[in-house]
């Protein structure tokens, strides 16, 4: 899961280091070197990638509860990813059971 560095919406990549949703904002991020640059700053400054950066802003985003317990050092970030699946796993199990017909 990440912010997409283009767009701005959250997603989940094929790749573990995809910056971008897909080949549209693959190339407006070409296009945009400001884009670019202002992420390559924030990542210098925090000392994260700029993938794990983006990931970071996607849990602020979804989980914010998740992100305040990143940021207090509480779980790291693989302890996160694994809330987010369970949790994620847990609301499509709750919208197949409420679509599912009465027996």
């Amino acid at each position: 899961m990440f912010i997409c560095a283009a767009c701005g919406k959250v997603t989940r990549g094929k790749r573990r280091h995809a910056i971008t949703c897909g080949a549209a904002c693959r190339v407006r991020l070409h296009r945009h070197p400001e884009l670019r640059e202002h992420l390559a700053s924030d990542s210098r400054l925090t000392g994260l990638s700029v993938a794990d950066l983006l990931e970071r802003r996607a849990f602020k985003a979804a989980y914010p509860d998740l992100a305040e317990r990143i940021g207090a050092n509480e779980i790291n970030i693989e302890a996160a990813r694994l809330e987010a699946f369970k949790r994620s796993l847990h609301d499509l199990y709750q919208r197949l059971k409420r679509r599912a017909p009465a027996a």
